[in-house]
């Protein structure tokens, strides 16, 4: 069985994002997630960059982003 986090590998720019997401994550103790077309776009395709990246927050969103 095939893993989403070893589809977002093989794509070197998508994994930088969900890294610096997972640790930004970690340091302000909010979950946050890659929703919408970037996570069809790399299911269909993982080796295509994808043009925009929506994450979702449970929680403050403004908090996130500020950090």
């Amino acid at each position: 069985m095939t893993l989403i986090k070893d589809i977002i590998n093989q794509n070197k720019r998508l994994a930088n994002i969900s890294k610096a997401i997972s640790e930004l994550s970690d340091e302000t103790k909010i979950n946050a997630f890659l929703v919408g077309g970037c996570v069809r776009d790399l299911m269909l395709n993982p080796l295509e960059e994808a043009i925009d990246v929506d994450i979702m927050v449970e929680g403050n969103g403004i908090d996130f982003a500020k950090s």
